[in-house]
């Protein structure tokens, strides 16, 4: 097969990073936000989350800091001390309720209720990092809008989650003094940065998921959210952007179809490009197509062929070492050309999601028209399986974000990590947000 055929596959379906007008798709996110912010039709949610970043954090006071993750649900109690220091005591793991079979309404606030109560005698005071499509309300409750990451809790979905729980927890016998603190992970993800931000100076803060899923906080002038006049003149706002679901970027065939054969097809556009879930599954497809194109041996189209499932997780073992994880035994036997041409369409293709992760960070930074001084950048908290396992992921958005946002558009940011900062999100905004409280 001719060398050339290989460029040809990758510049036909768009591959390539000149092949993407950042510029276009900026511009069109941009605009989705501000008709989601509108409260007009929009591929993008924008749900006000009633939390702003103007706080002073109380030192030595106890919190019970909850995060409903993907599979997990984890519980601590944190105590924030001087010097940026903090205490997280009691730190437990369990199983997120509805991950192995389906609960009842009932059965899923128990089971929450009984990982909570050991710790309901440290604070009276809950912050509850909730993973999940939620509309949160102006008294810090929220209703589930429905449940992604595989969770089996049907009778859920249209529910308050902080009422819910106090009322599993009073079928147990405890009292009601609790005062509960919803938020989304992304949103909590922001928090941790600003509240480990305090030695440094920075303009803006947005928090940055890219996991099994991703998505997009950021913080925006209560003025602008016209679908909530009752925000306007109250200082600015954290925005949970729900962007995973943006869906006016440009796609190729092999996109679309892998696209319809997901369970919600015309929907998450930008999530299956870039996300754990999707990202070794479409990288799959593209492998396939790749053989159809003639560009493996008649082996290699039949290993390729012979593959049905192929996760990140894969897809990332085959780009470290050549092989893959489930599937290294049937890898292994690709001769060397082939495994070559495999790794260069892996690359591209994580290379693309890259590409379009960075456009999404800048379309955000440039909404909230901060960072226009390298001496004050938008702090960018960023968390994720996907952004820091995926080969070289990280360094590739990084490098794009550079290149559009300080050679286009003179903004700055840094990029950083704060481990368990959603369970920590959850702390801050348990302590310093008005709570759900009845």
């Amino acid at each position: 097969m001719p060398e050339h055929s290989l460029s040809d596959f990758i510049n036909r379906n768009r591959l390539t990073a000149d092949s993407i007008n950042h510029t276009t798709i900026i511009k069109d996110l941009i605009n989705e936000m501000e008709k989601g912010l509108a409260g007009d039709k929009s591929s993008l949610a924008m749900l006000p989350s009633y939390i702003n970043t103007d706080f002073l954090l109380p030192l030595n006071t106890p919190v019970i800091a909850l995060d409903a993750g993907g599979t997990h649900f984890r519980v601590a109690v944190i105590s924030f001390r001087e010097n940026n220091r903090m205490d997280i005591e009691d730190y437990q793991t369990y199983m997120m309720p509805g991950i192995e079979s389906e609960v009842s309404k009932k059965e899923f606030f128990n089971i929450i209720a009984d990982y909570v109560k050991p710790l309901l005698s440290r604070s009276e005071r809950i912050g509850f990092c909730f993973s999940y499509p939620v509309e949160i309300t102006n008294d810090n409750d929220g209703k589930l809008l429905y449940f992604t990451k595989e969770i089996k809790a049907p009778e859920v979905i249209g529910n308050y989650i902080c009422r819910s729980l106090r009322e599993a927890l009073l079928r147990k016998g405890f009292n009601d003094a609790w005062s509960f603190t919803l938020l989304n992970d992304t949103v909590a993800t922001l928090l941790a940065g600003k509240a480990d931000s305090s030695s440094s100076v920075y303009d803006s803060y947005i928090g940055f998921i890219l996991g099994t899923g991703s998505n997009t906080a950021y913080i925006e002038d209560g003025s602008k959210i016209l679908k909530d006049p009752s925000l306007s003149g109250k200082g600015y706002q954290i925005i949970n952007a729900e962007s995973g679901m943006f869906n006016l970027i440009p796609r190729n065939k092999i996109d679309e179809e892998f696209d319809s054969k997901t369970n919600n097809p015309g929907n998450y556009i930008f999530e299956k490009m870039v996300s754990g879930a999707y990202l070794g599954s479409l990288t799959l497809e593209y492998l396939k197509s790749a053989a159809d194109f003639g560009l493996f041996s008649e082996s290699g189209k039949k290993i390729f062929g012979s593959i049905s499932e192929f996760g990140t997780k894969d897809m990332n073992a085959f780009l470290f070492s050549g092989t893959g994880r489930k599937t290294s035994n049937i890898l292994a036997s690709l001769t060397g050309a082939d495994r070559a041409t495999a790794a260069v369409i892996m690359e591209s293709v994580v290379e693309r999601a890259a590409l379009l992760a960075s456009i999404n960070l800048a379309a955000f930074i440039l909404k909230s028209g901060k960072g226009s001084s390298a001496e004050k950048p938008v702090c960018i908290t960023a968390d994720g399986s996907t952004l820091y396992r995926v080969k070289d992921f990280k360094e590739k958005m990084e490098s794009y974000l550079t290149r559009i946002l300080t050679g286009e558009y003179e903004r700055y940011f840094k990029i950083i990590k704060i481990e368990n900062a959603p369970l920590i999100g959850a702390a801050i905004a348990g302590l310093t947000t008005h709570p759900f409280c009845t």
